[in-house]
């Protein structure tokens, strides 16, 4: 179409010269919406073509600006709002968010990768007890023993056959003072 032409030549030229509102309010006024949230992304303005997004249903497009700037909370929120738990799960994870990111995954019967995730955040309580539902005894060992949980690892161990290790545990718990 020539007139879409026409426009598109109108905002690279004000894109050059860096009028970046300008180019996005003819962008807008014709139209060309998808056109006006890149400019903002061009210009940095995360935040502007995010919202541009959202107010036209184009959700999916607003939650990969907010990765691609590296504001994995905001993707995260976005993405638990649309029913899309896999990718919430994974921007809060990248957000640092791991005690958030493994309560959604546990509550969504993702259980190893809540395991992981208390894990990494240092959860290792919450881990242990994934880690025994899902029948990876060895590892809620693991978790009980970073939680200086050492009794508890110990009598996990001693059910195992692990009797070392059991050994261990109770020795640290100072069961043998």
């Amino acid at each position: 179409d020539k007139a879409v032409e026409y426009y598109r030549k109108e905002i690279n030229k004000y894109v050059e010269s860096r009028d970046y509102e300008i180019a996005v309010d003819i962008a807008k006024k014709v139209g060309l919406i998808e056109d006006a949230i890149e400019i903002y992304r061009k210009a940095g303005k995360v935040e502007p073509a995010a919202k541009l997004a959202m107010d036209n249903g184009m959700y999916e497009k607003a939650i990969e600006i907010y990765e691609e700037a590296g504001k994995f909370r905001l993707a995260a929120d976005l993405a638990h709002k649309l029913r899309d738990f896999k990718r919430a799960i994974q921007n809060y994870a990248k957000a640092g968010w791991f005690k958030r990111a493994a309560d959604l995954a546990a509550r969504k019967g993702m259980l190893k990768e809540a395991m992981e995730y208390y894990a990494k955040g240092g959860f290792f309580i919450e881990a242990a007890d994934i880690a025994k539902q899902i029948k990876e005894e060895e590892r809620a060992i693991e978790f009980y023993e970073k939680a200086n949980l050492f009794a508890k690892a110990g009598n996990l161990a001693y059910k195992l056959g692990l009797n070392e290790r059991a050994l261990e545990n109770f020795e640290k718990a100072g069961m043998f003072d």
